[in-house]
């Protein structure tokens, strides 16, 4: 509310008036006196506007604020009349919303940016890559269910044995046993506050390569797995930069563009393709650090198969060129790391 309030009205909401709205929230009884800094629920149909010039054709985030108001004034009786009016808006966006997330569609130029997770593409791809740099980061977004920017810009080498309760939770953390990468536990991430630690296991191959990787570049126990070369791998990168990292990264070997959300949304379209337990898709789901709710709004199967007519392409309905490799036949003359190190 505080946010929404400052972007509609251009001022801060008093303190204390947003400390009584928190114990509305929480179902505690109201101060009377409050209603007077309040007033301003009075122009609710100016809100409502508001709300959607600001947010325009983001659905969601519509539905979330007439959400949150709906239900603040539903523990108010003084606003009866402006509560029926939001209420009955937030029903009309939340069906909009669900019927927009049901269906799975989206624009011709979004579903175009997509690339393909068949397998097959991805590990055909990812052998033919020879800079091992690259090599790493299109692994770590395409052997594992797709993660956000924060996930790897804020991850760190921690090949020492501790107690999870031990680990520095503003950063997350690729975990050794028998010295081979074999969990990412992730504390810093969008949606920690659902989803405190997210531990996604990290495959045979994915391992092999993030050991070749570590190696190549002398990255020590607590530097970042993909820090700042110049800086030891000891800083990382602005979230920024490493977007605009992944973003060229991809267009190198895939020859699109695409945004991480848009990786996620090609993720979680493929995973519609495949024949797996309810259960199955919900671990998947963890992992990405979402609902298997929030699984529907990434996917955009439906509008994949309306573009391509449902016909099957690298075993799903997503068109993907082959990639361009760039080769790169440069060796790293680093010495490998001694995991015994402290």
């Amino acid at each position: 509310m505080k946010t929404i309030y400052k972007k509609i009205f251009k001022s801060e909401l008093l303190p204390g008036v947003y400390e009584e709205l928190q114990k509305l929230i929480e179902g505690k009884e109201f101060n009377q006196g409050v209603i007077n800094h309040l007033s301003f629920f009075k122009r609710i149909k100016f809100i409502i506007s508001e709300i959607k010039k600001i947010y325009g054709e983001k659905d969601s985030t519509v539905s979330s604020y007439l959400n949150a108001i709906t239900s603040i004034l539903s523990r108010i009786p003084y606003f009866k009349e402006e509560y029926n009016i939001i209420s009955t808006e937030n029903n009309l966006y939340a069906s909009k919303y669900k019927n927009k997330r049901d269906t799975n569609d989206s624009s011709d130029a979004v579903i175009n940016k997509l690339i393909s997770f068949d397998p097959k593409y991805i590990n055909k791809t990812i052998d033919e890559i020879k800079n091992i740099n690259d090599k790493a980061l299109f692994a770590c977004y395409t052997l594992v269910p797709t993660q956000r920017l924060q996930e790897f810009y804020l991850m760190k080498v921690l090949n020492k044995k501790i107690k999870f309760e031990d680990l520095n939770q503003n950063f997350n953390y690729v975990l050794f046993e028998n010295d081979k990468p074999y969990l990412f536990m992730m504390y810093e991430h969008k949606t920690k506050g659902s989803y405190p630690a997210k531990q996604v296991p990290i495959p045979p191959k994915l391992s092999d390569i993030l050991i070749e990787y570590i190696n190549s570049n002398d990255i020590n126990n607590n530097n970042f797995l993909f820090g700042i070369p110049n800086k030891d791998y000891k800083e990382h990168y602005t979230e920024n930069y490493f977007s605009e990292k992944i973003s060229g990264l991809f267009q190198k070997y895939t020859g699109k563009k695409i945004s991480v959300d848009l990786l996620r949304s090609s993720y979680s379209s493929w995973l519609d393709t495949q024949n797996i337990s309810l259960g199955e898709r919900r671990r998947i789901a963890y992992q990405m650090g979402h609902s298997l709710d929030t699984h529907l709004q990434y996917s955009k199967k439906v509008g994949v198969e309306r573009l391509t007519g449902n016909k099957q392409v690298q075993g799903q309905n997503i068109t993907q060129p082959e990639p361009e490799i760039k080769r790169n036949t440069r060796r790293s003359t680093r010495k490998a790391i001694n995991y015994g190190e402290s």
